[in-house]
């Protein structure tokens, strides 16, 4: 009995130590993440008059599905806008967010992705809400929401699909105004794998 227990208690033990080192470097992990020097929040400075609703819409829907960085900063391709029923308003484009860390005077994408679609908004008394998004699908679905949401028009149809090859202009320009905004000098953005792209 006094081995079986002996040998019982080295396995408590073994697996009570496993545990302090795994809890350990979780914990390790957890504060580097956490040691990160969050950066402000981007701030959106121009003139559309949709543009926050929607981006804190997309923050709300799509920011949570992202590892944390020091900021995230949309890079939106708005295409058409059609105001004629407060009540529905419509904005197609395609909703792009990153998120990046700051090295230097380079902003390192550490996540991002892309929403193409059609959002839906309405006025209220402080200004405006999204109601819904009618989103493009992946896989098998892609192509044929695409047709579906930006066929109305050929001009959009041709404006979503051409949209990537301007991506990194977007990008440049949206990471330019929240530089200018914040006060922190940012010179370049860069992918993994990729060369530092200039923003001016």
């Amino acid at each position: 009995m006094k081995k079986r227990f002996m040998k019982a208690m080295a396995v408590v033990l073994a697996g009570v130590m496993t545990c302090m080192m795994l809890c350990s470097a979780v914990s390790a992990s957890e504060a580097e993440s956490e040691g990160k020097e969050a950066l402000p929040e981007f701030s959106y400075t121009g003139e559309d008059p949709y543009f926050d609703a929607i981006l804190d819409y997309i923050r709300k829907t799509d920011g949570e599905s992202f590892d944390q960085s020091q900021v995230m900063i949309p890079a939106f391709i708005l295409l058409e806008e059609d105001a004629t029923d407060p009540e529905d308003i419509k904005v197609w484009g395609n909703f792009w967010i990153f998120n990046y860390d700051l090295e230097g005077t380079t902003l390192m994408m550490q996540s991002g992705g892309e929403a193409p679609g059609l959002i839906h908004l309405k006025k209220t008394e402080y200004g405006y809400e999204v109601t819904s998004m009618d989103r493009v699908g992946d896989g098998s679905n892609y192509d044929p929401d695409m047709e579906r949401i930006f066929g109305v028009k050929k001009e959009l149809l041709d404006a979503i699909r051409s949209a990537k090859d301007d991506l990194d202009t977007v990008r440049a320009d949206y990471i330019r105004m929240y530089s200018e905004e914040s006060g922190i000098e940012i010179t370049a953005f860069q992918d993994y794998g990729w060369d530092p792209v200039p923003i001016k």
